[in-house]
């Protein structure tokens, strides 16, 4: 009968060796893998709030109605540039504005919801249809530029985009 044959001390502390070598060189790269995916989830959850809020933004300044009583300018009450509160089409009175460090959609008698946290600025800037300003100015209003800087807590992102309002005459 032949006597089963075991591991040698020498085998197992070469084994545990070689594994220790492997793993300091393997070690840093999987760990740097790892921070580089999580920067990109961070990424890629801050472009979508971003885009989310601009696009929603984007359909509710679309919206604005014409003045009942004056069908040359649009139903504006408020165009100042960290805020602008206007009548849509279907009668809602909406608010866009800043608050600390959240941009909030606000109807009249709902309630405001959060669009983004973390916004560092968010400016509005208002056009005649020849690019001039049309600040303060519901008459001339065509086009409303809304520009966004959202941070991750590492990095800010801007972002920018023109609203050309519906029924222009």
């Amino acid at each position: 009968m032949r006597a089963a044959r075991g591991w040698t001390l020498v085998e197992l502390i070469m084994v545990m060796v070689i594994i220790g070598i492997v793993a300091v060189f393997i070690g840093p790269v999987l760990l740097n893998a790892v921070k580089a995916y999580d920067r990109t989830q961070i990424t890629v959850n801050t472009y979508g709030k971003m885009r989310y809020a601009m696009e929603r933004m984007a359909r509710e300044i679309a919206a604005v109605r014409r003045a009942p009583g004056d069908t040359t300018a649009f139903e504006v009450a408020s165009m100042t540039p960290t805020s602008f509160t206007f009548t849509k089409e279907d009668g809602t009175q909406v608010a866009i504005a800043l608050g600390g460090s959240d941009v909030n959609l606000t109807y009249a008698g709902t309630g405001t919801g959060v669009l983004a946290d973390r916004v560092g600025a968010l400016n509005f800037a208002y056009y005649r249809h020849d690019g001039a300003s049309a600040a303060a100015n519901a008459t001339e209003l065509e086009l409303v530029e809304v520009s966004m800087t959202i941070s991750d807590g590492t990095t800010s992102y801007a972002s920018r985009l023109r609203v050309a309002l519906r029924n222009v005459q």
